[in-house]
């Protein structure tokens, strides 16, 4: 560890020198070896840097360990390869795929490490099924003028970060498997702690933000203790953590355990179980894995349910149950919604008649069908794709009142958001305020694009206003904007449209009659 110490102190002195003798080179250096990048419109941007030794061969289903280090200055401006991956047109291409995968890029505009920039760290969505830090949507720039260095990271998803199994937790020294995205994303934390300030950002004060999955994966990043001091405040993007949990172990609340999905998963792999399972696992090709693995489910939250589970080393109790108990990370926090979170869902369930709806809900919800029938009433056909909509929805919405009520009583600086702010492309598209929506704005990527208006771009720009302000100080508020009021039981949140506003209790009716059914549920 002194050794580690003393590299990083030689290194941030190399730095001083590299600045001033490069002006506006982009040469530095970091603890793995000299890298370089490119600059455009003032702002250096390095892309495809690994932080993790490749997750190949032996290191497949393995926590993720340092890589080896390099002395010849290697070019950093093309991204790195994304977690193998089905294609989906809602994604399009993104790129090559390997499962040498972890890769992570990063936009500043500081002049020299003394800077000392806040930093923001991305963890994308996509049901840890799909997508990449590198995703068009999370380009940079913006963020970066505005006064923060920005990373975007890449994590293993589907079968190659996910997967749980008996052989690989006997072989593990923590007695555990599964989780391994997650730990690959804490690796990535550290990654910045050690050498963020290369990049002329502050180690002492990183932002964690991300979207659904990647939301999911924030509020899970603040209940592990692998994660711990590695950030200091947190954004959560439709995101969620009340949702039930598979144990690694034991079938609970109805759901098989993560290494029962894992046995699934072998057979699926046209595997058998015995002494050379684990060579076998880690001799199968790419494709068979990826082909083996599951589809991504269509009803919202069931993606982090089949995926986080409770191993008892990055998690060793449900998240639910570390934020009720109030032993999450106490940082600063933000968290919200967009209008229309279940229409994507909603469409993808394709629930046309109002018999199908009460199949659906008798089937997945039991004995409680009857009371959920009554939260989301139906009365004809036509009256169906709202009610689903509504039922998806109110998973993240639920979710993040939740974090939102939990973490104001132990957070003075809790904030919530409702996006609402509908383009004439979403109004066609039929699916309005989609679940994902706000992203090029909160990047500041509305641009000249014709989908987006100057109103679109205005409130993108108030928007990264409050977020870089957030990032820098804990409290979005400051000049030209209107306050954003503290989040309280109260449930006083903003609302981001062509005019900000402030609203109330976003959809307390349903979401108290959700939290009364489950509460009677679990007793």
């Amino acid at each position: 560890m002194n050794l580690i110490r003393g590299k990083i102190a030689a290194a941030f002195l190399l730095l001083f020198l590299t600045f001033a003798a490069a002006g506006a080179d982009t040469a530095i250096s970091i603890l793995s070896g000299p890298i370089t990048g490119e600059e455009a419109n003032g702002v250096r941007i390095y892309r495809g840097i690994p932080y993790a030794a490749p997750p190949v061969g032996e290191l497949r289903w393995k926590p993720p360990v340092a890589l080896e280090p390099w002395t010849a200055p290697r070019e950093m401006t093309r991204f790195g390869a994304v977690s193998p991956q089905p294609k989906t047109p809602f994604y399009g291409d993104l790129g090559a795929q390997s499962e040498d995968c972890l890769f992570l890029n990063v936009w500043t505009s500081a002049k020299n490490p003394a800077e000392k920039l806040p930093v923001m760290v991305w963890i994308h969505g996509g049901a840890f099924l799909i997508g990449s830090g590198s995703q068009a949507t999370y380009e940079g720039s913006e963020l970066a003028k505005s006064g923060v260095v920005l990373v975007t990271l890449n994590y293993r998803l589907g079968p190659f970060g996910f997967i749980a199994h008996p052989a690989l937790s006997a072989e593990s020294p923590h007695k555990a498997s599964g989780n391994y995205g997650l730990m690959d994303q804490a690796f990535a934390l550290q990654w910045v702690r050690d050498n963020i300030h290369a990049f002329g950002g502050d180690p002492g004060n990183v932002t964690i933000f991300g979207e659904s999955a990647g939301g999911a994966s924030v509020c899970a990043l603040m209940a592990s203790p692998l994660a711990m001091g590695l950030f200091h405040k947190v954004i959560v993007l439709s995101g969620s953590q009340i949702v039930t949990l598979r144990q690694r172990d034991r079938t609970q609340a109805g759901l098989e355990s993560a290494e029962e999905l894992g046995r699934q998963f072998i057979k699926r792999l046209g595997l058998t179980e015995g002494p050379g399972l684990l060579k076998d696992m880690r001799a199968a090709s790419t494709a068979d894995v990826l082909k083996a693995g599951r589809a991504a489910p269509a009803m919202a939250g069931d993606a982090t349910a089949d995926h986080v589970i409770v191993d008892g080393y990055f998690l060793s109790e449900p998240i639910r149950d570390v934020f009720a108990q109030k032993r999450q990370a106490n940082v600063p926090f933000i968290c919200g919604d967009v209008a229309g979170e279940g229409t994507i869902f909603a469409k993808k369930l394709g629930l046309d008649s109002a018999e199908k709806f009460k199949a659906f809900v008798n089937n997945r919800y039991g004995p409680n069908g009857p009371e959920i029938m009554n939260i989301y009433p139906v009365t004809d056909d036509a009256s169906v794709l709202n009610a689903t909509a509504e039922i998806c929805g109110d998973v993240f919405f639920r979710g993040n009142r939740a974090s939102a009520q939990k973490m104001c009583i132990l957070q003075p600086k809790t904030f919530m958001y409702y996006f609402t702010r509908t383009t004439e492309k979403m109004k066609k598209s039929g699916l309005g305020c989609y679940h994902g929506a706000e992203l090029p704005y909160f990047f500041g990527n509305v641009g000249n694009q014709d989908d987006y208006q100057d109103a679109d771009r205005k409130l993108s720009r108030e928007i990264v206003n409050y977020l870089t302000r957030f990032a820098a100080t804990g409290d979005p508020n400051g000049n030209n904007a209107l306050p954003w009021p503290l989040y309280s039981l109260s449930g006083q949140h903003l609302v981001l449209d062509e005019t900000i506003s402030v609203g109330q209790d976003l959809r307390k009716k349903a979401l108290d009659a959700l939290d009364r059914l489950d509460a009677s549920t679990q007793h």
